[in-house]
């Protein structure tokens, strides 16, 4: 009974107002959400103007709020745009990935500088490695991806899988609520 709903939530809005197969679905069931109640709540983090007219035709009196300053890098992330040749394909972009996770950025034209290099208790030096997060397009490709990076820590850790297990995590909508919070 959608006439009940007192709060309905769009995540990722862009995608799912843009697509007009799945537009088509959300608007009939916003219409059917009739609740005097009713607050909804769009989630984006880039809103398009085609999408904020809709928005706004969807919403009875929007309110938006924006999270850090608009269009501005988050200063204490350390950002780079990583040409990865091969026309975009896949190859390339693993070949991009492996390169940067295993901290040789010097070869895509960038360096972490000495600080970064940690040395344990046996005097072995070995570069620090970094959170970080990799988003994908598709649930498929964050699963294969997922599964290179991991490989990948494996192999860099004297094929030490148990080590790569703890280290590298994949999410995506295609999972269970509870193999998500693992």
């Amino acid at each position: 009974k959608l006439g009940k709903v007192r709060a309905l939530v769009l995540d990722e809005a862009d995608r799912l107002l843009l697509d007009d197969g799945i537009r088509a679905h959300v608007q009939t069931i916003v219409a059917a959400c009739t609740s005097k109640h009713l607050r909804m709540h769009m989630f984006s983090a880039t809103i398009p103007e085609k999408v904020d007219a809709m928005a706004r035709e969807m919403f009875r009196h929007p309110a938006r709020v924006y999270v850090g300053v608009r269009n501005t890098p988050v200063s204490h992330v350390r950002q780079q745009l990583v040409y990865c040749g091969h026309g975009g394909q896949e190859t390339g972009k693993m070949i991009a990935v492996k390169s940067v996770l295993r901290g040789k950025l010097e070869d895509l034209g960038g360096s972490f500088g000495g600080e970064d290099d940690t040395t344990d208790d046996r005097g072995v030096r070995s570069r620090r490695v970094f959170p970080c997060l990799i988003f994908c397009r598709s649930v498929a490709r964050c699963q294969a991806l997922f599964e290179q990076v991991r490989a990948l820590f494996a192999s860099l850790q004297s094929g030490d899988s148990a080590a790569a297990a703890r280290r590298v995590v994949g999410l995506h909508g295609g999972m269970s609520t509870s193999a998500r919070q693992e």
